[in-house]
């Protein structure tokens, strides 16, 4: 990312012990390195960013690959509505989920970015370890600190609220 100003998101990484934190950091590093592309969602073959959120999750609840509706690969900068349909749709096929508003992440938060005159049209997964998130982007599936570019925007943060059914 050379030549691309990175900032740290306004949120708190909050440690959380539970056995199924062990889970998720086994299936996040089963997909590390897993090349990114669009489209795809097939561990050690390709996935794209939005596919590897609801992979690790469909893992996680131990349940068939999601269908995901169909979106423009460039939804996210041309049509803000429409990207945050697409989210919206995403977010239907995990139910039992809230949104968190007290800027406090912890593992296993969807983060749902974008570019900031756009809309939402990049989700990440926060780590097992502090302060981390796994995302698929650029050339691979790999973990980062928290920060965005800084022409991105933070849109959404998710907390699934049965993440005890994950152990």
């Amino acid at each position: 990312m050379s030549g691309v100003r990175l900032v740290p998101l306004s949120l708190q990484w909050r440690r959380v012990v539970a056995p199924w934190v062990a889970r998720l950091e086994r299936i996040l590093r089963s997909w590390e390195d897993t090349p990114y592309v669009a489209g795809q969602q097939k561990k050690r073959a390709g996935v794209d960013c939005i596919r590897f959120g609801c992979g690790v999750l469909d893992e996680l609840y131990r349940r068939p690959e999601t269908d995901l509706p169909p979106r423009a690969a460039d939804a996210s900068m041309h049509d803000r509505e429409g990207a945050f349909s697409v989210m919206r749709e995403i977010m239907r096929r995990y139910p039992e989920h809230t949104t968190v508003t007290d800027g406090m992440v912890e593992p296993g938060d969807i983060l749902v970015v974008g570019p900031t005159e756009g809309g939402p049209g990049h989700m990440m997964i926060v780590g097992h370890a502090r302060n981390t998130v796994w995302q698929a982007s650029a050339s691979k599936v790999h973990f980062t600190g928290l920060y965005l570019p800084a022409s991105a925007t933070l849109f959404r943060v998710y907390r699934m609220v049965d993440r005890e059914s994950w152990a």
